[in-house]
């Protein structure tokens, strides 16, 4: 199908609000589709309930293959916590149904009936949440139009099958040519579960490694052995404790450290108070380009944040995840991680000396991972 003659292809979903990790599963689309439709344009749809970073989304775009941004215009989606309220009786997916339903009636999906094919981002999503109610009553109006969806590898989260229980989350996900793919080993066997079939492959950041990733070999050993970098999202009436305990631990070893940021408008209350209560440095990079630049300038991080993880694999740094998020928890049972914490402020003296004694151990553990992720990623991507 064409527009004026012309091949398009339509992302729909991207997050611009300036999370280097959306950024990168957007980079890794744009080359994997403009591979799968040669000559093809690409619009891409961001999400409309999710605010913009300007300055982000301008260096992303500045190195990126080239698309074109287009708008859908929604409905807002009005008395969201009724759906809370009925889920305490056991009515969640009455609410759920009835959401998704009235915002397809209203959603115009016309504009998408010509497109050869639409792939739909991942991530928070895909569950009960407001962005989960617009995206499948999306899927549910432009299904009806152009049966073209596909997904590149998402993650679902366990909760979907307890917290919304009796959602039919397979009628929607049917939607989208199959199989799917998912990118660990929690979320396959929570596909499996809604008996909908899906096979393991790898997150499409991974596909930047060895064409596109931009590794900063710094000669500045002195960088590379003194810095820490603490990586977290959590709310700011508990990260300052936690970060202040590891952040004296790391100190009192001889250690710098400092706060990376993959997400600032998610991490700016949080990181600033901080900051400026332990005067500590906040690093935050412009592309996911520069987010490996600065993981591969410290010794050693420590974070919760998945893209984090799967860019730091592309330097020799030493990385420990806090598995405080379901994404984070399925990255350490599939990579087999050798040393992990649940909580930022489980990791004492005895901890962190062990750590370093580990680092080159720790190193092998992740480039293993990274070659097995990669084999995964180009095996799904020839398929």
């Amino acid at each position: 199908m064409s527009f004026n003659n012309i091949s398009r292809v339509a992302i729909i979903f991207a997050n611009f609000k300036g999370n280097l990790g959306d950024f990168a599963i957007l980079d890794g689309m744009l080359h994997s589709i403009n591979h799968l439709h040669k000559k093809c344009l690409v619009d891409v749809y961001p999400n409309p309930d999710l605010t913009v970073d300007d300055v982000k989304l301008s260096a992303f775009m500045s190195k990126a293959k080239p698309f074109e941004i287009k708008k859908i215009s929604v409905p807002k989606i009005k008395f969201l916590n009724l759906i809370s309220f009925l889920g305490l009786f056991g009515l969640r997916s009455i609410a759920f149904e009835y959401y998704i339903n009235y915002l397809s009636k209203k959603f115009d999906a016309s504009y998408f009936s010509n497109y050869e094919a639409i792939y739909i981002v991942g991530g928070d999503q895909w569950s009960a949440t407001t962005l989960g109610i617009r995206m499948f009553s999306i899927i549910q109006s432009i299904s009806k139009i152009n049966n073209r969806l596909f997904a590149f590898p998402f993650s679902a989260n366990p909760k979907i099958l307890k917290k919304n229980a009796y959602i039919n989350f397979k009628k929607y996900l049917e939607k989208i040519n199959g199989p799917l793919k998912v990118r660990d080993g929690i979320s396959l066997r929570v596909i499996e579960k809604l008996n909908i079939p899906a096979n393991l492959s790898a997150d499409i950041a991974y596909s930047l490694y060895s064409d596109h990733a931009k590794i900063n070999k710094t000669s500045d050993n002195i960088h590379k052995k003194n810095l820490v970098l603490i990586c977290v999202t959590r709310p700011k009436h508990l990260i300052i404790n936690e970060v202040r305990e590891l952040t004296s631990l790391i100190i009192s070893k001889n250690f710098d450290v400092a706060l990376l940021s993959t997400c600032f408008s998610e991490d700016q209350l949080s990181y600033d108070l901080v900051a400026s209560q332990l005067g500590i440095k906040i690093i935050n990079p412009l592309t996911w380009q520069d987010l490996v630049t600065e993981v591969g300038k410290a010794k050693l991080v420590i974070t919760n944040r998945l893209h984090c993880l799967i860019l730091g694999s592309f330097t020799e740094t030493a990385l420990i995840p806090i598995t405080s998020r379901a994404k984070i928890k399925a990255y350490v049972e599939d990579s087999l991680s050798p040393i992990y914490f649940e909580r930022i402020n489980d990791i004492n003296s005895v901890h962190l000396e062990h750590i370093l004694k580990c680092e080159g151990e720790i190193v092998l553990s992740i480039k293993k991972y990274l070659n097995k992720c990669l084999a995964l990623e180009n095996s799904s991507s020839t398929k």
